[in-house]
């Protein structure tokens, strides 16, 4: 029998080993995550051509794998935290991989819809498995800069799907370029097998470590009903949604913008959109480390840094859009600068929920994360913009849309008064691998 290892959260729970080798394998998975999702981000003016679709229906296509995950993220959250946090890994990068296949095979523009769709259902478990792992296997000390590994290794999975996509389209064809990389995504399925996963939870005496009676599993709607009782829940669920619908936009149409307003070419077009997408990948891994020396000052600290932050964010921006020449090199300097304001909101979103929520409970708060993100950020962010630029132009739409920043920045500010008093309610525990 394998020797059973407790530890307190500020401790390493699983060895560093353990810890670092579970990292890396959901490290590679969320870039590869999100070349599948974002490499037709780099194919949406071929499909165009091809099934003479407007950029409503587009933007559908680019939503749906959004809208089905937040269709699977409850049952997904559901059995994470009741079976296997690795297997369900697994399971996800293996389905949405197949999907991504699929992709390339579809005969109208309703298959490949058809086939989007189940892309979200493969991802729909991933994130809330693998933002728990790594919260358990981690000191929380080192939260902020763990939980920024998957949104910065998916920022950077998109420019490289954008990259690959478009050189294989313009090469063999747009088709060909969803098998390639569906691929690796099957592979490393297999190797999640191989990550440590903690199987109880032990509760604890609030304020101390170590002891305790090992607590009754809760009803899925009753955790969730508990979480959303702290008011804190609700504001860092929606400031991080709202933050994301921008980004999700710029992530999603800055190649067909290029290309049809700046009047280059795709691989151009799609050149000029990873430079954005890698930018945003460094401003994420780089802003944990600041957000976990903000914390340090206070967590209301961070919140009132982070409102600040994505004010100036939305300025810049707005910037870009009004008065800068589309494709310019300030144009794309200025949109790859102003990450750096806004890209710490889904790492300071996911930091704080799992600080509330108690290991038993974090993939169930994740799978809320998700669904908002997906329901009111990304999934609404990508389609609105396409609904927009049917009305009025692409141009006009981009820059919309980055009203939303302001709506987060509303959010935190609010979250910034009520954290430490929700916090104060949150009993410690030691979690068992």
């Amino acid at each position: 029998m394998k020797q059973e290892q407790m530890t307190c959260e500020e401790d390493w729970p699983v060895g560093k080993k353990a810890a670092f080798f579970t990292l890396t394998v959901i490290i590679l998975l969320a870039i590869i995550d999100f070349m599948d999702r974002q490499i037709v981000a780099s194919l949406l003016p071929y499909i165009k051509e091809e099934y003479g679709a407007t950029d409503s229906q587009l933007g559908l296509m680019i939503s749906i794998v959004n809208y089905s995950m937040v269709i699977f993220v409850i049952p997904s959250g559901y059995l994470i935290d009741r079976w296997s946090r690795k297997k369900m890994l697994s399971l996800m990068a293996i389905i949405w991989s197949l999907a991504t296949a699929a992709c390339g095979l579809a005969g109208t523009f309703s298959h490949l819809v058809a086939a989007r769709f189940f892309i979200g259902t493969g991802e729909a478990g991933y994130n809330p498995a693998g933002q728990t792992l790594l919260s358990a296997s981690f000191p929380r000390r080192l939260r902020a800069s763990v939980c920024a590994a998957i949104p910065a290794s998916m920022w950077l999975g998109a420019p490289l799907g954008l990259m690959i996509g478009a050189f294989i389209a313009e090469h063999w064809g747009w088709r060909h370029a969803f098998g390639v990389v569906a691929v690796p995504g099957i592979a490393l399925g297999i190797v999640a097998l191989f990550c440590r996963d903690f199987r109880t939870v032990r509760q604890d005496i609030p304020g101390e470590c170590g002891g305790g009676e090992e607590p009754e599993r809760e009803p899925y709607w009753r955790t969730v009903a508990s979480l959303l009782k702290m008011p804190t829940m609700p504001l860092l669920f929606v400031g991080q949604a709202t933050g994301l619908i921008a980004s999700s936009s710029l992530i999603g149409w800055l190649p067909s913008y290029f290309n049809r307003v700046a009047g280059v070419s795709v691989t151009t077009a799609s050149s000029y959109s990873a430079i954005y997408m890698a930018a945003l990948a460094a401003a994420t891994l780089i802003g944990g480390p600041i957000l976990d020396g903000l914390f340090r000052k206070g967590t209301p600290f961070a919140l009132r840094v982070q409102t600040i932050a994505l004010i100036a964010g939305f300025l810049l921006t707005a910037l870009a859009f009004s008065f800068l020449a589309p494709g310019s090199v300030a144009q794309v300097s200025l949109l790859a600068f102003h990450t750096l304001f806004t890209a710490t909101v889904i790492t300071l979103g996911y930091a704080l929920v799992l600080n509330l929520a108690q290991p038993q409970q974090r993939a169930t708060a994740t799978s809320l994360i998700v669904l908002v993100q997906n329901g009111l950020g990304n999934g609404f962010g990508a389609l609105l913009t396409g609904v927009l630029s049917d009305v009025f132009t692409l141009s006009t739409s981009m820059l919309l849309i980055t009203g939303s920043y302001l709506v987060s920045a509303v959010c935190f500010w609010a979250a910034s008064h009520t954290y430490e008093k929700d916090l104060a309610t949150v009993k410690h525990v030691t979690v068992r691998f």
